[in-house]
């Protein structure tokens, strides 16, 4: 239940670090989501008698709204462990985001020397 709270505290922040946990259950909603979209909500507003390119502007709007959420907690992830969060743009080429969702999914957290974690001054 904290990594959902984290999360929506979170939404928009690029800022920080994200847990495996945390990273995990968001993506589970993330699909979740899509899925009552296109199942539940998708035949009600996409009419059945549109061709494929009216189809795929559908699907291209409702991929960058849902991007949205993503990004940020993709980006709190790849700081996690120690990575530029420049690799998260990875995920709006199509090309690479299965590779970098499997290493985001396996990777430990880095806690030593990580430059992302704002660490406590000493008094």
């Amino acid at each position: 239940m904290g990594s959902i709270k984290n999360y929506l505290t979170n939404l928009f922040k690029f800022k920080g670090v994200a847990k495996r946990g945390e990273y995990f259950l968001t993506f589970v909603g993330y699909f979740v989501i899509v899925y009552l979209l296109i199942k539940v909500i998708g035949p009600h507003v996409i009419p059945t008698d549109v061709d494929f390119e009216d189809i795929q502007f559908y699907v291209f709007l409702m991929s960058i709204i849902l991007i949205c959420p993503i990004l940020p907690i993709t980006v709190r992830r790849l700081h996690d462990i120690n990575a530029s969060g420049g690799w998260a743009l990875l995920l709006l080429t199509g090309i690479g985001d299965l590779i970098l969702l499997a290493i985001l999914f396996t990777r430990p957290s880095v806690t030593k020397n990580n430059r992302y974690v704002t660490k406590p001054k000493k008094k």
